[in-house]
């Protein structure tokens, strides 16, 4: 069977997918956006992968404008039009999209099911809440009025789709209850992260040791600092932590937030911050095995329905997690549940802080959260019952379709 997996985001566990799909005897094609600024997964060919991938980017050859909303509502749909244009020469049995805006969303969507191929929905956000919480906070009734129209094009994209993925019970409660969704349209496959590459490292590492960080305790951030993040943690937390010379606090990130981070870190005179930009991703591992701590971050109004992929990579590497966000965030109950760290809600600065301090200074908690995440992930990340799960629906999906 031909399958395109359509990641716009380019993470490191959805090309593992491809990588699962390939290797049993599929024709996988894994398409993601090179534009979008996110640390990305392992997005070249290797020797060991299979002849019947292929991994490609989609280009637009300017730099994506993504705090620029008219600029941004541009390229997203040529972004769209590009996908289509890759999988018109592919022509596939079935496509898999995954964190797709809307807008490329719909023009995706739209045309797989015209052109007689399946289409299964990824679902990792309920996107249109997001939109709608962040517009109407900018712009009033206005942006309210926009959150309508984009929860109407994110139900048209779940009832054209042959089946729709999502990542938590929740999720799918929410379609059902606030879409009205059919139950059994909407399957429930949680995230995961690649247990083959993001793995256990030792501190001292080569990267490590190439950041002067070996002999340091280290509290690392990765990944992106957007509209759901509060950089400010960090801040307070450096602060804090300043007459610590022991403790050093890393953020691996890029864009607006990293650039106010760095401002912030001058204007307060903060040199136990250490600012990186996104590492290559052959050097995660090393990134977290150099972290002691590592921690993450929601606002309140993600609420439910966004779940930050880095905590489970977090888990993966076997790291004690400190994590800002809400109580009934799903990311709470992973950390909470699993006793992989301490879960404190968004705004307690305080307590955010102290949970940090607190395992920096007890090496027993930190081993036995570490030990209990890479317990959880061990056991709830293996890719070949995640990979039969997806290939079952692609098979079903392509099957209804020829009907």
């Amino acid at each position: 069977m031909k399958i395109a997996v359509c990641d716009y985001s380019g993470h490191p566990f959805q090309v593992q997918l491809s990588r699962a799909l390939a290797e049993r005897g599929h024709e996988v094609l894994h398409l993601s956006f090179a534009g979008f600024q996110t640390p990305k997964g392992a997005l070249q060919k290797m020797d060991c992968d299979p002849e019947s991938l292929s991994i490609e980017a989609i280009v637009i050859g300017e730099p994506f404008a993504k705090f620029s909303y008219v600029k941004r509502w541009i390229q997203e749909r040529s972004v769209g039009w590009l996908f289509v244009t890759r999988l018109s020469t592919f022509y596939p049995d079935v496509v898999i999209g995954a964190n797709f805006p809307l807008d490329t969303l719909t023009i995706v969507s739209k045309w797989v099911v015209s052109s007689k191929i399946a289409f299964i929905f990824w679902q990792q956000d309920i996107y249109s809440q997001a939109i709608s919480s962040v517009l109407k906070r900018q712009l009033g009734f206005v942006g309210a009025a926009i959150g309508v129209w984009y929860k109407h094009l994110e139900r048209e994209a779940i009832m054209r789709s042959s089946a729709t993925i999502v990542i938590a019970d929740e999720f799918r409660e929410c379609l059902v209850k606030n879409f009205n969704i059919s139950c059994d349209r909407v399957q429930v496959i949680p995230n995961w992260a690649p247990l083959d590459e993001i793995t256990p490292q030792p501190k001292r590492n080569a990267w490590s040791v190439a950041n002067g960080l070996a002999d340091s305790r280290v509290v690392a951030y990765t990944g992106t600092l957007g509209f759901k993040h509060n950089p400010d943690l960090l801040i307070k937390l450096a602060e804090h932590l300043r007459d610590r010379p022991d403790v050093v606090i890393v953020v691996t990130s890029e864009g607006p937030g990293m650039e106010w981070l760095r401002d912030q870190a001058q204007r307060r005179a903060l040199s136990n911050m250490r600012l990186l930009g996104f590492q290559p991703y052959e050097n995660y591992g090393q990134v977290l095995g150099a972290a002691d701590v590592v921690v993450a971050m929601l606002e309140a109004e993600a609420g439910v329905f966004s779940v930050p992929s880095k905590v489970l990579s977090y888990m993966s590497a076997g790291k004690p997690t400190v994590l800002s966000a809400p109580k009934d965030n799903l990311s709470t109950r992973l950390v909470e549940d699993n006793r992989a760290g301490r879960a404190v809600p968004p705004g307690d600065t305080d307590e955010f802080v102290l949970a940090v301090s607190r395992l920096i200074d007890s090496e027993i908690d930190r081993e036995a959260a570490g030990q209990n995440a890479l317990h959880y992930a061990r056991n709830a990340f293996e890719i070949t019952t995640i990979c039969e799960k997806f290939e079952a629906l692609a098979i079903s999906a392509s099957q209804a379709r020829r009907l």
